[in-house]
């Protein structure tokens, strides 16, 4: 949990939000329904494991983040993703209401496992990336974006067969993924180089 001010609102918020979403809890001291929902929230960040990020705003001393936000009763909590205010309540209200909202906004286990599977491809690291890819299929057998970078990677190991199993657990909705039709394309160069190799 981390308090943001208009300076740091920015990095805080902003940007932070396209890694992770985030929920800014605008509060203040003197606000007794504000005394039970931040515990609450700080209890939940905790149990989420990194699936959100808590940000509180203390409304008294950043009153142009309250105009910004045109917030008229407090608690009143926001949560960002992309970089963008995605959804918002206002009051102190129950655990299961909390949970319900955090569970629309915050990556699945998968979605996780992708997200760190990307990272380490980014630094090169493909043996880490197909573990963490192997887990958010096993995880999440629907997540296209995780199986279809999963097949990329065993193309460049040369595993046609199981890059074509994969293939074929693809959903319906893989074409809308922006890396389908690469793949695909690889994907049939490879099975048509391994028919042109001579048989022993």
């Amino acid at each position: 949990m981390i308090d943001a001010t208009l300076s740091s609102f920015g990095s805080d918020v902003i940007n932070a939000s396209l890694e992770v979403p985030v929920i800014v809890d605008f509060w203040a001291p003197w606000c007794g329904p504000c005394r039970q929902l931040g515990p609450l929230l700080e209890r939940l960040e905790r149990d989420y494991d990194g699936r959100f990020k808590l940000i509180n705003v203390n409304s008294d001393v950043n009153p142009e983040l309250v105009d910004a936000f045109n917030v008229k009763s407090i608690p009143y909590v926001v949560a960002f993703v992309d970089g963008g205010a995605v959804s918002q309540f206002i009051g102190a209200q129950p655990e299961g209401f909390v949970r319900a909202f955090l569970d629309r906004l915050a990556p699945n286990p998968s979605a996780l496992e992708h997200r760190s599977a990307r990272a380490a491809l980014a630094k090169g690291q493909l043996g880490l990336a197909e573990d963490h890819l192997e887990n958010a299929v096993a995880l999440d057998p629907s997540n296209t974006a995780a199986r279809l970078d999963m097949i990329a990677i065993l193309l460049q190991h040369g595993d046609v067969e199981r890059s074509r199993r994969h293939f074929g657990a693809l959903s319906g909705g893989a074409r809308r993924q922006s890396t389908y039709a690469g793949v695909l394309i690889l994907l049939e160069c490879a099975e048509a180089a391994k028919g042109l190799l001579p048989r022993l």
